[in-house]
């Protein structure tokens, strides 16, 4: 049997809590969310943080809002995503995409911040950036996405 190697982990509440204990463990730190490509790969020796710091009680993460396109936060599970009616309804490429992945026992526990980005096959669009950062003075883009419009059918 595999098994874990030790480390200190930290569950903080908030992302500024996040912030500052990433800050002050320094480069021997990962940050865990849902966790599926990071512990087994902990498991083999691939990876070994000497801190994981949990997302999971990080409710700022988890925030599902309707402004100018949908924002998802990046702690939102895929079942998360798909039990979303706006996601079903306005963007359906993505919640046909979050259905789809891997076994629902994945989607429970794998996150939106976990999964390598795949916009470009998702009728979603870009219409903006927004920043966030959980490492102080280094911001990270991201975008804001709306529903691609299709094309109007030819007369």
């Amino acid at each position: 049997m595999m098994r874990l190697p030790f480390f200190e982990y930290h569950a903080p509440r908030t992302v500024e809590e996040t912030a500052t204990i990433l800050a002050g463990a320094g480069p021997g730190a990962m940050l865990l969310a849902g966790g599926t490509d990071l512990l087994p790969n902990m498991k083999r020796r691939h990876q070994v943080p000497a801190t994981l710091i949990g997302l999971r009680s990080v409710n700022e993460l988890k925030k599902i809002e309707n402004t100018r396109g949908l924002t998802l936060g990046a702690g939102l599970t895929l079942t998360e995503v798909v039990r979303e009616p706006r996601v079903r309804d306005a963007y359906t490429g993505l919640w046909q995409a979050a259905v789809q992945v891997a076994t629902p026992h994945l989607r429970n526990t794998g996150t939106l911040g976990g999964i390598p980005p795949a916009v470009g096959s998702v009728p979603v669009e870009p219409v903006g950036e927004a920043e966030r950062s959980l490492k102080p003075g280094k911001p990270q883009m991201v975008p804001r996405l709306v529903p691609k419009q299709s094309p109007a059918a030819p007369d």
